[in-house]
């Protein structure tokens, strides 16, 4: 039996460190190794990764359909659908992890500055709201909170938590 198997079998309030799980709205996220999954209530995976830390690389399958995630150049974060058409371009700036548009908003993925190695990860839009967090517990480095943002389709929100999970694993904490 597969991790994921086993933890689809508990219930989503059991949280276990060897399968993270990451409560994220409605669904359910785990992760195994350099892959996770976003479950919905039914138990229906409807997003997989597969990723690589030293590559800087992802592969998405997003209800059905086939992305790409790397980095181009040093800096710059890209979403591509398996046609190679672009979804969304994020770029670091000072003391933000991510800026990116989408729809007519700007966003940027920052980390607050009061909290130890930047384990929280706040979503901004441009006029300011807070529309998405993903948090690393630093007493439980294998326990993740995730709320995803309800404007974004599934896509970039796991483009999102992968590039969370990118800045998590190449942190000083580990």
């Amino acid at each position: 039996m597969t991790k994921l198997a086993m933890c689809r079998e508990q219930p989503p309030s059991t949280g276990s460190l060897e399968v993270p799980t990451m409560e994220v709205d409605d669904h359910r996220a785990v992760r195994d190794g350099n892959t996770f999954s976003i479950i919905d209530r039914e138990s229906k995976t409807l997003a997989r990764c597969k990723f690589s830390v030293w590559r800087r690389t992802a592969a998405f399958d997003v209800h059905g359909k086939g992305f790409i995630a790397y980095f181009k150049g040093w800096k710059e974060m890209v979403l591509e659908r398996e046609d190679g058409s672009m979804v969304v371009s994020a770029t670091p700036k000072f003391n933000v992890a991510a800026a990116f548009a989408y729809d007519g908003y700007q966003y940027e993925l920052r980390k607050e500055k009061w909290t130890d190695l930047g384990n929280l990860l706040y979503l901004y839009r441009d006029d300011g709201v807070r529309v998405a967090g993903f948090d690393r517990p630093s007493l439980y480095p294998g326990k993740m909170l995730v709320k995803f943002a309800n404007g974004l389709p599934l896509e970039i929100n796991a483009f999102l938590l992968w590039v969370a999970l990118l800045r998590w694993d190449n942190s000083p904490s580990g």
